[in-house]
């Protein structure tokens, strides 16, 4: 269960770091200079201690100390960027709010959010985007719910007739997963 957990996990991520969403302005231009991916405030402590030094290039295992899906997402951007012949210096920036984030990648600051980002966010801001054809299409994507594999108290009450008494928080930003 783990591994499959695991693998379903490395291919969603892949699939939106290649679905990234980036500004025509800043794809331009491939220099020395560094471009910036935006992130949350809590993603680059855990990206360091995720890296430990290591050249995120180089990295194929996706955990261990650090690891979780905003930080593995920022690293799958950076390897897919690279991938793609994109070589200028990858720089994180800390942005206080999504919607900054949206707001600076829409005026150039920024070449893309290391966070995925909902398609009906973007559609506002759309002529000032670079949408790339989606990696995962709509319906394909599976919604789960998780929990810390020492939770035992959670675990018990994996049953879906026990997870109808369960209150569900999504994050501020989920706009896109609260719709019934």
């Amino acid at each position: 269960m783990q591994r499959a957990y695991a693998a379903i996990f490395v291919q969603m991520a892949t699939a939106i770091a290649r679905a990234c969403v980036c500004s025509f302005c800043a794809l331009a231009k491939a220099s020395e200079d560094p471009v910036f991916v935006a992130v949350n405030y809590d993603i680059p402590a855990d990206y360091q201690r995720f890296l430990n030094g290591r050249n995120p290039l180089n990295i194929h295992s996706y955990s261990g100390p650090g690891a979780r899906r905003d930080v593995i997402e920022v690293l799958l951007l950076i390897q897919a960027l690279d991938l793609g012949g994109f070589k200028s210096p990858v720089e994180i920036h800390v942005e206080p709010s999504y919607l900054r984030i949206l707001r600076g990648i829409a005026d150039g600051q920024f070449i893309s959010s290391g966070a995925l980002m909902w398609k009906t966010d973007i559609d506002m801001l759309k002529n000032a985007y670079f949408i790339t054809r989606p990696a995962v299409k709509e319906g394909e994507f599976i919604v789960g719910i998780y929990t810390r594999a020492n939770n035992q108290k959670r675990l018990n009450t994996m049953d879906p007739a026990k997870l109808k008494n369960l209150n569900v928080v999504p994050a501020r930003n989920g706009t896109a997963t609260c719709k019934p």
